[in-house]
């Protein structure tokens, strides 16, 4: 008898553990995650609910999510727009269904000279690499910047190609030739 009651146990475990559970259809496979990839140039940063970032930063986010972001410039710098997956000055908004990228690019402002003043600028064609120097001081940059002078003021500007490039010549306004 002990054996006949064994199996009858053993058959309604069986029966109650065979199949799909109903536990089992309810629960929902998990989401597929998207990335979202924001590359930040110059002085500012881009900022959402899901992200805070000020240079190159990468995030996930479930597939579908909508993303809202928004281009915040620095003191003394201005948002010059977005590119790859946002375009234009204002803020953008995308649904993530796939992985994608954005880039938000920032400029210096520059401030208008002094009153008398003039405003120096100089700036490199963006071929070689190197740093451009003034005497007196005030111009040290590798691409572009000011230097707010009053008139009259002599300025011996002075290119330093790095290794591998030449400093070819100056053109603008004031300087030509290739020395100082």
């Amino acid at each position: 008898m002990r054996s006949a009651s064994v199996v009858v146990v053993a058959a309604a475990f069986g029966v109650a553990c065979s199949g799909t559970s109903r536990h089992e259809e309810s629960v929902a496979p998990p989401s597929a995650q998207r990335t979202l990839h924001v590359l930040v140039s110059g002085s500012g940063s881009v900022r959402s609910p899901q992200v805070s970032c000020t240079s190159d930063c990468t995030t996930s986010v479930p597939s579908g999510m909508a993303v809202h972001l928004e281009a915040v410039p620095s003191a003394g710098a201005s948002f010059k727009g977005w590119t790859g997956a946002c375009s234009g000055t204002g803020a953008c908004d995308l649904q993530l269904d796939a992985d994608l990228e954005v880039r938000a690019e920032f400029a210096s402002v520059r401030p208008p000279p002094t009153p008398g003043n003039f405003m120096l600028t100089v700036s490199s064609d963006g071929g070689g690499k190197g740093r451009l120097t003034s005497e007196p001081d005030g111009i040290d940059c590798p691409d572009a910047c000011a230097l707010d002078l009053a008139p009259g003021t002599k300025v011996t500007m002075t290119p330093s190609p790095t290794w591998g490039s030449r400093f070819t010549l100056w053109s603008g306004d004031v300087c030509n030739g290739t020395g100082t």
